[in-house]
């Protein structure tokens, strides 16, 4: 192999540009479902059902409605529920009121712990 022959092949260099929403994140209802890989007419749908809430805009239209990384949080478990576990929307109501109560005992306890 000669000097020639191996300068004919290129090295290429890949840069990856991973997007990690900050904790002050707001989206859109579009972008809010582009992340979690639904149809927005879905995510409005869990809105109307009381599944999900938007941070800000509650009561305004959806073009004004806005959510924070805690509702794609939600709205991925929702989604994991409905779709690997097969539970229905009364079921995953109530999985996420259970799930809110015992954060809530949780913090208590942090915060309060002699209570």
């Amino acid at each position: 192999m000669t000097m020639n022959e191996s300068s004919s092949s290129r090295l290429t260099i890949v840069r990856l540009h991973i997007h990690s929403p900050t904790r002050e994140a707001l989206y859109d209802l579009e972008s809010l479902a582009r992340h979690a890989g639904v149809h927005p007419a879905l995510v409005a749908n869990y809105i109307r059902l009381g599944l999900l809430d938007p941070v800000l805009g509650e009561g305004q239209s959806e073009q004004e409605w806005r959510f924070d990384d805690s509702s794609l949080h939600i709205l991925r478990r929702i989604q994991r529920l409905r779709g690997e576990l097969g539970v229905n929307i009364k079921g995953v109501a109530v999985i996420l009121e259970l799930l809110r109560q015992i954060d809530d005992l949780q913090w208590e306890s942090a915060h309060h712990p002699n209570e």
